[in-house]
């Protein structure tokens, strides 16, 4: 591998600056046209990994958009990397604003036309997220992504199938009896179909999403801003019937406006933020565990 590709690989993956590291993403992609086959490969394999892994949102989306770049010029070269990334990406990635765009990403490149072996890939992967997703505008891209690319058919006579027809049903009683249908298709909630369900249902995001900002505590900050954002947002627009409703959706709120302070400045959150972000999240889970009772 050449010197210099492996110089900028190092400081793109492993610098604690993040200028430093996206000077070097961009440093390969300039590289890449004039770079033989090996250094080809190994900056399409930083690429791939910082997109799939780096815990910087920033250098995720540089990452990403090169590998785009990069696949409009050479789609021969790069589209294997470019595919199995993106796949990996819809199923693995902890946001959901990620996983989704990666399923949009994936249908936009097998209507442009892909070899059949990374067709096969994506559709296996589309199949995959409608199955087993737990949100429901996921299932719902993979599902749309399926029948447009792959025909009806693909769905068979299975779970995935019945909750097609469950889906239609929700959406034709909510018209006939003239509701809005805005709850059936939100992109972070399997579609309720009763009351007790809907509970169930709230509780269970309510609780997740608490998680998933416990755990992003000590991931880089503008990461764990955005799961706090994603929870404050669910717990504004899902008031409960508890009398620690209003503290806790201050305490949120207040998170989240502190977290915007540090973001953009550091590269984690220091041991006091993460304690308050762990105790506000751990608030949030006992509140909608309490409605459930």
């Amino acid at each position: 591998m050449d010197d210099t590709i492996q110089h900028f690989r190092e400081r793109a993956l492993n610098s604690t600056y993040s200028t430093d590291r996206e000077a070097a993403i961009e440093q390969l992609g300039a590289l890449y046209p004039e770079s033989e086959e090996a250094g080809r490969r190994a900056i399409l394999r930083t690429y791939a990994e910082i997109a799939r892994e780096s815990s910087h949102a920033d250098d995720r989306r540089l990452a990403k958009n090169w590998l785009l770049d990069l696949y409009d010029d050479d789609p021969r070269g790069v589209a294997r990397t470019v595919v199995t990334t993106f796949c990996r990406i819809a199923l693995e990635a902890k946001l959901s604003d990620e996983r989704r765009d990666a399923l949009d990403r994936l249908r936009h490149l097998a209507v442009t036309g892909v070899p059949d072996s990374l067709e096969d890939r994506i559709r296996e992967t589309f199949l995959e997220a409608a199955e087993e997703s737990s949100y429901t505008d996921e299932r719902r891209r993979a599902r749309d992504g399926l029948a447009e690319l792959f025909g009806a058919d693909v769905f068979g006579d299975g779970p995935l199938r019945d909750e097609l027809d469950v889906d239609v049903e929700i959406g034709e009683t909510s018209a006939s009896d003239g509701d809005s249908t805005d709850s059936v298709s939100d992109a972070d909630s399997p579609a309720p179909a009763s009351t007790a369900e809907s509970e169930s249902t709230t509780t269970y995001l309510g609780v997740s999403l608490a998680e998933h900002l416990k755990n992003a505590r000590s991931d880089a900050p503008e990461d764990c801003l955005q799961r706090a954002e994603e929870l404050a947002s669910f717990v504004e627009g899902t008031p409960v019937q508890d009398p620690g409703y209003e503290a806790v959706l201050d305490d949120v709120t207040s998170l989240v406006e502190q977290l915007e302070v540090v973001a953009d400045t550091r590269d984690e959150l220091d041991e006091d933020r993460q304690v308050r972000v762990e105790r506000v999240a751990t608030a949030v889970e006992k509140l909608y565990l309490r409605s459930s009772r």
